[in-house]
Formats: C-alpha cells, sequence, structure tokens
C-alpha cells in the first residue's frame, strides 16, 4: 500500500502472482502491470473518471463513447467494428451491430417499472414478448419458434412447474422442495431426485450416496474420488476410466487441467478476467486457443491469435453480468438472436438471415444440458461459458460442475452466503442465480444506477472560480463546496463497478483539497458498518438496522440501550451518511425494491451473525431478533430474499418507525411493526406499499405532542419505542 492507502503491489510466495498498479491522480486505475506474465493492462478515462478505452493483457482493445448522461452510446470492438446504443427516457430503446454484415434489435415496450415487455429481435429473427406477475417474476418468455410458460410459484416464490414449447411441441416440468427450499426433485426433460444435508451439501442424488466432509468437501460417490489442496481447491477426480488433475495459482484460479486426452492452461489478469486458453493433446497439437474480450467484467466473445472473432456476443449496456443480457450472437461468420428462458440459460438460436431456428437446448435445474443440434454454442446455462475439456462451467471467479451442482473452489467473500463454501445458490438454482461466482441473489432483473446524476460543467466552473479565491476565502470555498456537493448533490455507485467517481466525488475531493486536506481520494460509496456492542449467552443475538443521516456515536448509544434491555450479543447494521439527498434518493430506490449494496450487505452481515451464533451455540439454530427503524426496514426488506429461508425462519422481526413495515407472511418466526402516533416516516411508504399495509402495525399509543412531534415521534429512543423494545427483548429471550 501506498499512503494514500492504494495497493501499489501484489506478490505471493509462491511465485505465480506479481501485479503493480498505478493510479491516476483521481485514483482511476491505468496500469496493472504483470510481471509473472510479462503483460499489461492499460486503461484511459475521460473528464468524467468514464472508462474510455482498455488493453487488455492478451493485447486485445476495446473503446467506450458516452452520451451526456453518461450511458454507454458506442463500443468499438477490436476487430474495427462497432455495437451502438440508442436510449429514450433512460430505458434501452435500441442496439445497431456496423459490420459487414449490420443488423438492428430495438426495444418495443416496458412496464412501469422498466422490465422489458416486448423487443424487436434482429433481422428475420421475429420478436419477443415477457409478461410478470404482480412481485415482479417471470410468467412467460415467448417467441414464434420458441416459448416458456411458468404456471406456478409456491408461497416462498420457488418454481412448481413450468411448460416448453420448441416449434410447438409441449414439454413439461415439475419440481418440488425439502423444508428450507432446497430442490428435492424435477421430473420432465430430466428425472432427479436430490437430498441434502441443512449446510447445502447434497448427499444423495437418484439413490446415488454422496460422502461429505466435514469441510462440506465431496471426498467419494460411487466410483469416483475426489481429492484437495490445502486451501480448499479440487485437485483431482479418479475413476477406474480416467484421472483428472487441477492445479491452481495463488489466487485459487485455475491454471492447468489434464486428464488422459488432453491438457490445458489458463492465464487471467488482477481482475480476474480469464484472458486465454490453450488445449493441446500430449503430442503437443493444439486443439483450442482462444483469447477473450472483455467488457468491463463481462465476458463478450473469444478470438484466434490472429485477432479474428471465434464467437462473440451483443450484450445490454445496463446488464450487471452477462445473464439474460445477449442482444445477438455471432458464430462461425453467422448472426442468431438468442432465446434465453427466465434463469438466463440460451435455449434456442434463432438464424437471424433465415428467420429459422439452428439450435434448441434443454437444460437441468443443475445445468446438465441436452442440445438437439451439432451447432457448437459456447454459451449456455446461466448465459456463461462452457470449457469442454474439463465439462466446467466459467462464471468470472470460479468454476462450477454442473454434475456435482456445486463449485470446486472455495467462495472467495467467504461464508457471506451461507457456511458451506462450494454450494451452489443454496440449492435452489431455478429462483437464485450467482453473477460472477460470488454469491446467490434473485433472479428478478437488477438495475445499475450509476451514472444518473452527471455534472462535468458543474465542476469545471466550481473548480475555475475557486481557483481564483486565496487564503481564508479559499479555505471557506473549499468548506462550501465539500458541504453543498455532499448533501445537495446525487452519486451513483454500482456493486458491480467498484471504483467509478462520479461529478459528486470529484467536487468533494476538490473541496477538501482547497481546504489543505491531503486526503482527496476520499469517497462515501456504500460501505456498511457492523458493531458488535456486547456479547451474552451463546445462540442468542438482536440486530438494530438504522436509518438515514447516521453516525457511529448515535448508533452506538441506540446499541448500549438495546444491549441492557437484551443482556444478549447485540449487533449494529448502520452506512454512515452520504449526504442528506443521496440517503433520500437511495431509501425511495430500496422502498421501491431495488436491491443497493447496502441491502444486499445487511443480508450478509445477518447470516453471518446467525452462522456465527449457531456455531458458537454448538450447531444449534440460534434466534435472532432483527429491529429495523426507519430506512433500516426497507433496506432490510430489499435484501430479505438473500438471506437463507432457515435464518428467516430463526429471525423475529421487530420494526419501529418503519419506512416500510415488515409483512407477516409467514417466512419470519414472528413480525410485529411499531409505530409512535406522529411518526410521518411510516405513512411515506403508504402510497407505494398500500394503505392496507398500515394494518400489519401496531400502535404504540405515545405521541411527544404538539409540532415537534413529527420529529421527536420518529426518534429511535422516543418513549413509546424504547418500551416496546424492552417488551420485545422479554418476549423473544425472556429477559
Amino acid at each position: 500500500m501506498n499512503v494514500l492507502g492504494r495497493l501499489e503491489r501484489l506478490q505471493s510466495s509462491d511465485q505465480t502472482i506479481d501485479y503493480q498498479y498505478t493510479y491516476d491522480v483521481l485514483d482511476n486505475l491505468i496500469l496493472v502491470q504483470d510481471n509473472k506474465n510479462q503483460n499489461q493492462t492499460i486503461k484511459s478515462f475521460d473528464a468524467r473518471n468514464f472508462l474510455i478505452e482498455e488493453k487488455l493483457g492478451n493485447d486485445l482493445e476495446i473503446k467506450f463513447d458516452y452520451d451526456s448522461l453518461g450511458q454507454t452510446k458506442e463500443v468499438l470492438l477490436p476487430d474495427s467494428t462497432s455495437i451502438y446504443f440508442d436510449y429514450k427516457g433512460g430505458r434501452l430503446n435500441a442496439v445497431k451491430r456496423e459490420s459487414e454484415n449490420p443488423y438492428f434489435y430495438s426495444c418495443e415496450a416496458y412496464d412501469a417499472s422498466s422490465r422489458l415487455l416486448k423487443a424487436r429481435l434482429p433481422g428475420n429473427a421475429g420478436t419477443i414478448d415477457q409478461k410478470f406477475d404482480v412481485l415482479g417474476r417471470i410468467t412467460s418468455i415467448e417467441t414464434k419458434d420458441w416459448k416458456e410458460v411458468i404456471h406456478e410459484y409456491d408461497d416462498v416464490g420457488n418454481l412448481v412447474s413450468r411448460n416448453i414449447f420448441e416449434n410447438q411441441e409441449k414439454f413439461s416440468d415439475y419440481f418440488t422442495y425439502d423444508d428450507i427450499y432446497q430442490l428435492k426433485s424435477e421430473k420432465g426433460a430430466f428425472e432427479h431426485n436430490y437430498t441434502y444435508d441443512s449446510f447445502f451439501n447434497r448427499l444423495e442424488k437418484d439413490g446415488e450416496k454422496i460422502e461429505v466432509n466435514d469441510l462440506n468437501q465431496i471426498v467419494e460417490k460411487p466410483n469416483y474420488k475426489y481429492g484437495y489442496d490445502l486451501d480448499g481447491h479440487l485437485i483431482s477426480i479418479k475413476t477406474d476410466d480416467f484421472y483428472k488433475k487441477f492445479t491452481y495459482d495463488a489466487l485459487g484460479r485455475l491454471t492447468f487441467y489434464s486428464d488422459s486426452s488432453c491438457q490445458a492452461e489458463y492465464a487471467y489478469d488482477a481482475s480476474n478476467r480469464r484472458l486465454q486458453k490453450k488445449v493441446t493433446d500430449f503430442e503437443g497439437n493444439i486443439l483450442a486457443q482462444e483469447k477473450y474480450l472483455y467488457w468491463h467484467d463481462r465476458e463478450i466473445g473469444a478470438l484466434n491469435q490472429n485477432n479474428e472473432f471465434i464467437s462473440l456476443r451483443v450484450l445490454i449496456p445496463t446488464s450487471p453480468s452477462e445473464n439474460r443480457a445477449s442482444v445477438s450472437i455471432e458464430l462461425f461468420g453467422k448472426a442468431y438472436a438468442p432465446i434465453h428462458d427466465h434463469n438466463g440459460c440460451i435455449s434456442c438460436l434463432i438464424n437471424i438471415k433465415t428467420g429459422e431456428v439452428e439450435k434448441f437446448s434443454r437444460y437441468s435445474a443443475f445445468g446438465n444440458q441436452i442440445n438437439k443440434s451439432s451447432l457448437k454454442m459456447p454459451w449456455g446455462f446461466a448465459s456463461k461459458r462452457l470449457d469442454e475439456e474439463t465439462g466446467l462451467i466459467f462464471f468470472g471467479r470460479r468454476y462450477y460442475d454442473p454434475i456435482d451442482g456445486r463449485w470446486i473452489t472455495k467462495d472467495p467473500l467467504g461464508d457471506c452466503d451461507g457456511p458451506n463454501l462450494y454450494a451452489y445458490v443454496q440449492n435452489r438454482p431455478l429462483v437464485l442465480i450467482d453473477h460472477f461466482g460470488f454469491m446467490s441473489e434473485e433472479t428478478a432483473e437488477e438495475y445499475a444506477f450509476f451514472n444518473m446524476v452527471q455534472t462535468g460543467e458543474l465542476s469545471s466552473m466550481v473548480k475555475h472560480t475557486a481557483q481564483r479565491a486565496g487564503g481564508m476565502a479559499k479555505h471557506a470555498a473549499g468548506y462550501a463546496i465539500e458541504g453543498l456537493a455532499h448533501h445537495t448533490l446525487l452519486c451513483a455507485d454500482s456493486p458491480y463497478l467498484n471504483g467509478i467517481f462520479t461529478a459528486r466525488a470529484k467536487i468533494e475531493n476538490f473541496g477538501r483539497s482547497l481546504q489543505g486536506n491531503s486526503d482527496t481520494s476520499k469517497s462515501y460509496g456504500h460501505s456498511l458498518k457492523v458493531i458488535k456492542i456486547g456479547d451474552g449467552p451463546p445462540g442468542f443475538a438482536t440486530i438494530g438496522i438504522t436509518g438515514i443521516l447516521t453516525d457511529e456515536k448515535s448508533v452506538r448509544e441506540w446499541g448500549e440501550k438495546f444491549f441492557k434491555d437484551s443482556k444478549v450479543a447485540t449487533y449494529m447494521i448502520f452506512s454512515e451518511t452520504e449526504g442528506f439527498a443521496q440517503d433520500i434518493f437511495k431509501a425511495n430506490l430500496m422502498l421501491c425494491g431495488f436491491a443497493l449494496p447496502h441491502a444486499k450487505e445487511t443480508a450478509r452481515a445477518i447470516t453471518k451473525i446467525y452462522n456465527e451464533q449457531t456455531k458458537a451455540n454448538g450447531g444449534k439454530p440460534a434466534t435472532l431478533m432483527i429491529s429495523p427503524h426507519s430506512r433500516g426496514a426497507a433496506q432490510f426488506m430489499a435484501g430479505q430474499h438473500l438471506i437463507p429461508s432457515h435464518v428467516k425462519k430463526a429471525s423475529h422481526i421487530r420494526s419501529f418507525g418503519a419506512l416500510q413495515p415488515i409483512p407477516n407472511t409467514g417466512i419470519f418466526g414472528s413480525v410485529e411493526n411499531y409505530e409512535n402516533d406522529n411518526d410521518p416516516v411510516p405513512k411515506v411508504g403508504y402510497p407505494i406499499w398500500g394503505w392496507s399495509i398500515k394494518t400489519n402495525t401496531t400502535p404504540t399509543g405515545y405521541s411527544y405532542g404538539g409540532p415537534s412531534s413529527l420529529m421527536y415521534d420518529h426518534f429511535i429512543n422516543s418513549e413509546g419505542y424504547r418500551k416496546k423494545q424492552q417488551d420485545a427483548c422479554q418476549d423473544i429471550f425472556g429477559r
């Protein structure tokens, strides 16, 4: 690390990793030198700190252009062809591919939540129509040649039955689940039955026993034996017929594979993007050699050693990953319109020139594939790339084995997705996805709210004016600039694009520099903090989730009173204020159901606390009391889908002055929402969530009285809320 806290060099003791990092004055990473592989990643940014050019470590170059709102306008590919994007009202309107054989894709209708309802596919591929239920779940996807109709979700959102139509031929699939919503059986194109333990380990498949050790690693199943290194990476699979060997670098990335027929080498950059692959037989003959192209973290194609495209997919610019994002796919000189199922699996390829289907694919819930064509398509399950030599699917950070339905290496994020570091989406592959191999999320479309406010001209004007000041005036101007920007401008962070500086950040940083503060790299971001206030008997914990305009001092004051009432381990989850405007903006986004980073990190923190308390309790399930206040309730609800079902059942929710009252639908252990008489915040959410939800709240019967009650009735330490906190601790913990 340098004096500004930036990583300058990363080396490993086994010499498999040696990266050096260079930044510009605005903290943009502009150069990574890979000393081991002797290559460089070079990035260029414009005046708004948008990435405009990147040269990858495999010498492939990609360039970007943006409109005045910061939306991607053009992507220039290594072969000098382009992709253009057009927007209307902030939504994607059209995609135009400029090449030797150009084509066009257009979005024709959206619903009020910006979900795409109808699009015209490229060329002669026709149209695609999508329908959603009131909860935003896909109920049908229809083209002229392929259709998916989801007939039933159960009460907790698991997919129960669906029909697939291929050229009017109908196929039906049925699914059942166990008590913690793991997939128990699938019937239809694939017939499988599964059993699991409570740690998401598959113990049996179709009557075949699977042996798992205490580290949740598969060690044996009939005719198969598995080996692991000390870091928990799968290094061998042995049978009577073959032996597979896997080798990794110090960052746990697969670098070498061999079996009885071939061997493969893989190379990566400092962002964990796989740059190239080379597959040979044991006589040295090259079977496959590819270089991969990326749009940020999203893999969009493979090229040969002459930098000619082997495969290319055109992605929509607003999707956080490749899942359900492909507009077109180009293979072997032909362009296709890919049709995804609800879970992002590419199920149909339509030749855009002839309008005919050239490939149908069916997938088991865990990714085993049936192809009804000889046409080789590199992407399939979850829109990710399948490596034929290994049978593994590369998600971006880890490799997934569809046969065993699990990852071959541990989760780089630890236990944020549960205690099993190898489990794939908690064994709920029909309703959860994993964007890059880190953690499970709902399949509902997400939107990246970065680049929403761009004030480059304002930034230049402020800077020019401030530079004319001197002495005291200069310091005062800097103080005013920082404060004004912080509380009145929005900044646009994204959980998928780290390090993007917006206009507000630049103005704030410039204001600090005028004050003589050398820390001009400071950013408020979306970092969540978890403070443990006190400890108690194992297996019990109370968790407070705070609202807006929060600082650590006030959080600790609430937490100490909570600990005094409960006498159990007390945790406080909060984010330092990002400024009044930004706090309010994000509160409303989460109120509308958008799982912003605050919400996702809250869910992970709750899951981690549960796992820690369960472990401390000798494996006996812990009991949690979760108490969101104000915005904290919307934050909790926007991310609750990421909390495992068994953790929800162990959680007793007691909200106070909630922006969004917590519905009592049976998924939690118990729910109570408390509201002081003149607390205005709960009333804000009624127009969005419906006045009927007010029936799920319990009046405290308290009011401060007078006009001041509009402020004091909302305070978490008000007399009404303090009394209900004490009662809740007594009811749940008996103390």
